[in-house]
C-alpha cells in the first residue's frame, strides 16, 4: 500500500504511510515471499536510503523530484516428497528459499525396495537413488515408488514372506517367477545353477543384485 505502480502529483514534504505484507503466499500455498525491507533510490538508479520496516511513513521530497520505492523480498518455494505405498520420504514437506538445495530422501518399508521418483525430478539427479539433492526454483513435488524385494540363496527355504536369506528363494528362478516390475532380487554370495543352461531373460524391469558384488555372485 500503496498499490504497485506510479503515485503521482505528490507535493514537496507530502507525507505517504507505505507498507508491505510481512508475509503473502500464492493461493495453492506452494510460494511464500518474506518482506525483508525495503530500499529508496532516484531517477538515476541511485540508493538514497533503505530500512528493514515493512511499514513506514515516506516524506517526499523537497524541492519535489522522482522516487522509487522497492520493497525486498525473499522467496522460498515448497518442496514436498510424497511416498507410495511401501515406504516413506523424509522430509514429507520443506520450504526452501530460492537458489537454495533441498534434500530427499525414500526409506522402504520391510521386504519393500526403493524404485525410483517421478514426478517433478531434475533433469541433473538419478532418479533411481533413494536420496536426492537438487537446487529449487520453484514449487516441486515428487513421488517416491517402491517395489518388491526378493532374497534368494542356496540355503534359504522359502519361508513366506522371503525378507531375508534365510527364508529366500534358494533359485534365482523362483525369485524371478514372482517379481514384476520395478522389483530387486538379492542374491546371497554363492554359484546358482540354472535349469535351463541356456540362461534366463530379465525382461520385466527386474533388477538383480549380488550383494556381496560380482566376485561372489555367480550364476
Amino acid at each position: 500500500d500503496p498499490d504497485y505502480g506510479l503515485t503521482r502529483n505528490l507535493a514537496a514534504g507530502a507525507p505517504l504511510p507505505v507498507r508491505c505484507p510481512a508475509v503473502w503466499t500464492n493461493d495453492a500455498g506452494t510460494v511464500a515471499a518474506t518482506c525483508t525491507g525495503w530500499k529508496l533510490f532516484d531517477i538515476a538508479g541511485n540508493l538514497l536510503s533503505s530500512g528493514t520496516e515493512t511499514a513506514f511513513n515516506y516524506a517526499h521530497p523537497s524541492p519535489a523530484e522522482y522516487r522509487r520505492l522497492e520493497w525486498q523480498w525473499r522467496t522460498e518455494y515448497r518442496v514436498t516428497a510424497i511416498a507410495d505405498e511401501g515406504g516413506a520420504t523424509s522430509p514429507s514437506a520443506q520450504w526452501v528459499v530460492e537458489g537454495d538445495t533441498a534434500t530427499v530422501t525414500a526409506t522402504p518399508a520391510a521386504e519393500r525396495g526403493f524404485y525410483r521418483w517421478t514426478n517433478d525430478v531434475p533433469s541433473t539427479v538419478t532418479a533411481s537413488s533413494s536420496t536426492i539433492s537438487f537446487p529449487v526454483t520453484a514449487p516441486m513435488s515428487l513421488h517416491a515408488t517402491f517395489a518388491g524385494l526378493w532374497h534368494v540363496s542356496p540355503t534359504g527355504d522359502a519361508t513366506a514372506p522371503r525378507a531375508s536369506f534365510e527364508t529366500g528363494f534358494p533359485t534365482v528362478e523362483e525369485a524371478l517367477a514372482v517379481a514384476t516390475k520395478g522389483d530387486t532380487v538379492l542374491l546371497a554370495p554363492a554359484t546358482y545353477v540354472l535349469a535351463n543352461a541356456a540362461g534366463i531373460a530379465v525382461t520385466n524391469g527386474v533388477r538383480l543384485v549380488g550383494v556381496a558384488g560380482p566376485d561372489a555372485t555367480v550364476v
